[in-house]
């Protein structure tokens, strides 16, 4: 009787030991799987760009309508006008040539054109007129053999005296007709404003003072 007791008893801890041992294996299998799962998470990380850092610039100012510059002002303000040199000596050539020239072809209005307006003045339009319609044609071949400074001149006027201020005395060569006789002469030029003009005392002889 004693050892069927001790063998019930080792049979019911027996029992209660697989009990135990299925009890505890069915809680790890539904713990396993019964576990929520945790997502896995990549973070994507961006590469830097390659950015060049934005630098300020100070805003220009606008210039003012009235402040601006056209380029004609520009021009104006950047170019200096060009002035002509004069060959003075070259005109008085060449007014010498158009004065023999007019003598020669008989042309009394550019003699009379070019006489200086102060001898019309000085002597009376008329006895200048006279003068030059008795004289024309007594020369040919007129040339300059060269113009001197520029200096004043003065001419006399009957009792009076004419000054000019811009004169050239020229050493003149022309033939004389109709005895074709060369003399070397001054001949008197003025220069009025650019114009080249030339002088006489109409035939009229300085009266003494």
């Amino acid at each position: 009787m004693k050892n069927n007791a001790i063998l019930a008893t080792t049979v019911a801890i027996a029992v209660i030991a697989t009990a135990v041992v299925g009890l505890v294996a069915s809680r790890a299998i539904f713990a396993t799987d019964t576990a929520p799962s945790r997502p896995v998470v990549i973070e994507q990380v961006e590469a830097p760009a390659n950015t060049i850092p934005a630098v300020s610039l100070p805003a220009m100012p606008t210039p003012e309508l009235d402040d601006q510059i056209e380029p004609e002002q520009v021009l104006e303000a950047t170019v200096p006008a060009l002035v002509p040199v004069r060959d003075i000596e070259t005109e008085i050539a060449l007014f010498i040539s158009s004065f023999s020239e007019a003598h020669t072809n008989g042309d009394l209005s550019y003699l009379l054109e070019t006489l200086h307006p102060s001898i019309y003045e000085a002597f009376g339009e008329q006895a200048c007129i006279d003068y030059t319609e008795a004289t024309i044609g007594s020369i040919t071949d007129m040339t300059s053999l060269g113009a001197g400074p520029e200096l004043p001149f003065t001419l006399p006027a009957g009792a009076e005296q004419l000054t000019f201020e811009h004169s050239y005395s020229v050493a003149a060569q022309w033939t004389e007709t109709p005895t074709d006789t060369t003399n070397v002469v001054t001949f008197h030029v003025v220069d009025t404003d650019g114009t080249l003009a030339w002088l006489t005392t109409c035939g009229i002889k300085a009266v003494d003072a």
